[in-house]
């Protein structure tokens, strides 16, 4: 049998005879012994400020999303940044991630599971980044896996081109950090960082 712990709880054991079992560890009953093992979970809370503008989006029951991760809509339903085909380049796919960023994920959603999560679509949230330094409005887009095969998840990057970018530096960071405050522009409901989208000829 296998599952996870929601709340701690009280066992016995030949050397404790009381021990807490803390969260988030999954149990594994083998006969009448009992083996535990702690759970990797990436769900990072990151929004710090401002309006979100939340919006409700759907979620395929083959898709797992964690809190803070960026977003993407695929048709009608979200998706996070690594589930997007790779372009072949990192400048190739941080342009197709923008055109169809939604924002970022405020509920989880595991694999199996199909109901909507809530999305914000604007507001300040802070992200890893490569180490360097920041200046206000800078443009920020999502970074690529060491491999170059997918965009990360909850990393962010400094862009050249507003077509690369989901939000601009919120914080200047005059020494090297590798942590950074942007604010973030949805492009599916706000119509994304200037220039993310192909404007009409007028």
């Amino acid at each position: 049998m296998k599952g996870v712990l929601s709340r701690c709880v009280q066992t016995s054991c030949t050397t404790n005879p009381y021990f807490l079992i803390p969260k988030f560890l999954v149990f594994i009953f083998a006969g009448d012994s009992l083996k535990t093992e702690r759970i990797v979970m990436s769900d990072k809370m990151r929004w710090r400020y401002g309006d979100t503008n939340p919006v409700v989006a759907a979620v395929d029951a083959n898709t797992e999303i964690e809190i803070g991760d960026l977003l993407l809509q695929d048709v009608d339903d979200a998706k996070p940044a690594s589930a997007q085909a790779d372009q072949g380049s990192e400048t190739a796919n941080q342009q197709a991630f923008a055109r169809s960023f939604l924002g970022v994920a405020m509920q989880r959603s595991r694999l199996g599971e199909t109901a909507p999560i809530r999305v914000a679509t604007t507001g300040v949230f802070e992200f890893d980044c490569p180490a360097g330094t920041f200046e206000l409005g800078d443009l920020i887009g999502v970074d690529e896996n060491a491999a170059g095969t997918a965009l990360l998840n909850q990393q962010v990057a400094r862009v050249t081109e507003s077509s690369y970018a989901v939000g601009r530096v919120a914080k200047r960071e005059a020494a090297a950090s590798s942590r950074l405050l942007i604010d973030i522009r949805s492009t599916v409901m706000t119509g994304g960082v200037e220039g993310t989208t192909v404007q009409p000829v007028v």
